[in-house]
């Protein structure tokens, strides 16, 4: 199930910008390889992990989901259930249209949820990281925009190299 650009910016109306700061995104040796960005006082980060010949994506503290086809709200406190069709993210970078894709979906430990997914490490959306000015992770609920510098995008593009071995 994928679920287009046009669809995804008629739920997504919490996009908050944030500004990057290259010290916020951190390489960490694995394995596996990971890039991180912690930011805010929501308590969400963004996660990338080098995994073969894809990255897995994480979005940590993912808050106020629904299900675009229900309309229904995922509730936030610890113990609540994961409605079927709320678990959806997507990579969005500037320009490029958006698919949210099936997430795999768990509780976070503080508050929200995190969600889950695996993108080819040649996809195009991902590779767009190097040079986009802006990205998030859309899901169904609060999203946070964020503004990439060109020192993010370098310690983006080196993480993105060392995936792909080079």
């Amino acid at each position: 199930m994928r679920i287009g650009w046009v669809l995804a910016t008629g739920l997504i109306a919490l996009a908050v910008p944030f500004a990057a700061q290259a010290g916020n995104w951190k390489v960490e040796d694995g394995p596996p390889l990971r890039l991180a960005l912690s930011y805010g006082d929501q308590g969400v980060d963004y996660r990338f992990a080098c995994a073969g010949d894809h990255v897995t994506i994480v979005e940590t503290g993912v808050t106020q989901l629904m299900d675009p086809g229900t309309g229904a709200k995922v509730s936030d406190a610890p113990g609540a259930t994961m409605l079927p069709g709320a678990a959806v993210m997507g990579l969005y970078v500037d320009g490029r249209k958006i698919d949210l894709v099936p997430a795999r979906a768990t509780a976070n430990t503080t508050k929200g949820w995190n969600l889950a997914i695996d993108m080819p490490l040649k996809d195009p959306t991902l590779q767009a990281l190097r040079k986009t000015k802006s990205m998030s992770l859309m899901t169904t609920g609060w999203t946070g925009m964020v503004e990439l510098g060109p020192d993010d995008r370098k310690v983006i593009g080196g993480f993105l190299d060392r995936c792909a071995g080079r």
